[in-house]
């Protein structure tokens, strides 16, 4: 596939490609798992159905995968925020002051 994309003149947009997949590895790995039913090497499947099938699941892990990585980006990146602002104190107990004398 990267040689027809050469050939399309496209090598800057395929690096960029490949340099952000190398940062999320279980990305690479679903598409991998994909490329490997939709180019049937092994000749396991035989029928458009089970096909049909196997995209489907795959589709649905990577969505999961994606998405928990996509939330935990997010909490990070909010956490990040958090902490530069230094308005939140995320640990230790509460200092008590004692009680009010009752006059």
């Amino acid at each position: 596939m990267s040689e027809l994309i050469k050939a399309g003149g496209n090598t800057k947009k395929q690096r960029g490609l490949e340099e952000r997949l190398a940062n999320h590895p279980q990305l690479m790995v679903k598409i991998e798992a994909i490329l490997d039913i939709i180019e049937n090497k092994s000749g396991a499947w035989d029928r458009a159905d089970d096909v049909e099938e196997l995209l489907i699941k795959e589709l649905r892990k990577m969505g999961q995968d994606v998405f928990h990585g996509w939330a935990n980006n997010q909490q990070r990146k909010k956490e990040k925020e958090v902490n530069k602002r230094q308005k939140a104190h995320r640990h230790g107990k509460k200092k008590f002051i004692g009680t009010h004398p009752l006059d």
